[in-house]
């Protein structure tokens, strides 16, 4: 018991002395005009669709663009995705194209994403 309290002590310990010296975020930088871009591609995912979507919801930023691609799903992820985002003019649904010889699937998802995005910053 001795040991775990003088460790749990030297672990708070060096978190405080560590973050006297984290670097602070300048109020400047947390501003932006940039364009940011969040790619996401799905395929066979409706059970996570809704949950996606509402999460995304909550990004209040307004330099945001979100792109789905739909990677030829089986099941209901299209359909899921395009009622759910029809309120967002900033959210958008696209359809995969055929996977060229020699692609693999996401690589080939991600790279139509990427054609299709506007942003300075894209996140996948």
């Amino acid at each position: 018991m001795t040991y775990f309290i003088l460790i749990y002590c030297l672990f708070i310990g060096w978190t405080i002395f560590n973050s006297r010296f984290m670097p602070k975020i300048d109020e400047g930088l947390a501003q932006h005009d940039d364009l940011i871009s969040i790619l996401i591609p799905l395929r066979n995912e409706e059970r996570n669709v809704p949950g996606l979507v509402q999460s995304l919801k909550e990004l209040h930023d307004q330099n945001i663009e979100v792109l789905f691609l739909d990677d030829h799903s089986s099941d209901q992820t299209y359909n899921l995705l395009t009622e759910l985002t029809k309120d967002r003019k900033n959210f958008h649904v696209r359809k995969g194209k055929p996977l060229p010889a020699n692609w693999v699937g996401k690589v080939h998802a991600c790279h139509q994403l990427s054609a299709l995005a506007k942003g300075d910053y894209l996140f996948l």
